[in-house]
């Protein structure tokens, strides 16, 4: 048995394809970074995702620039993320999820 393929009307990408292209899978991959970032630091941190989402500014990528970038603001975060308590001797917070309240 023979199999004959043509391939001469075979047309390969233009640029506004290429370029299409390369954003999506940019900007999927910027997804998934944050994801597991957040994933990574929930799973450690006591912390909730949506407190560390209001320290992410994503940029995604366009077909005229294909650049995404992630900046993370650097500021402190506050203790009532933290579940902070007000207790007689003073705040008690817990910081990781394995360890104790700390005051």
């Amino acid at each position: 048995m023979k199999i004959e393929m043509d391939f001469s009307n075979f047309c390969l990408p233009t640029e506004a394809q290429f370029n299409t292209a390369t954003m999506r899978a940019l900007n999927h991959t910027l997804g998934k970074a944050i994801t597991a970032g957040n994933k990574a630091t929930t799973e450690e941190w006591n912390i909730k995702t949506k407190d560390l989402k209001s320290y992410e500014t994503p940029k995604k990528a366009t077909t005229k620039n294909l650049t995404a970038s992630l900046t993370l603001k650097s500021r402190s975060i506050s203790l009532a993320k933290f579940q902070a308590k007000q207790v007689k001797k003073g705040v008690s917070y817990k910081l990781k999820k394995l360890g104790g309240r700390t005051r």
